[in-house]
């Protein structure tokens, strides 16, 4: 599965967090997931298994 831009932002918003929130949650800053939501950087291998992880939790198949 490849994160996408969509893909964190739908994550973030299934779960009801702030990117704040997001970012506290999964250990990175809120300008990381600002530039991952606007496609302007993608997240690291370490950070996109978690959010694959958080993805098929939540129902979300990133396309």
């Amino acid at each position: 599965m490849r994160v996408t831009p969509k893909m964190v932002k739908a994550i973030r918003t299934e779960l009801e967090l702030t990117q704040e929130e997001f970012a506290q949650r999964i250990g990175s800053s809120l300008g990381s997931v600002s530039r991952w939501e606007n496609g302007k950087n993608k997240p690291g291998k370490m950070a996109s298994k978690l959010l694959e992880l958080m993805a098929k939790e939540a129902g979300i198949n990133g396309n």
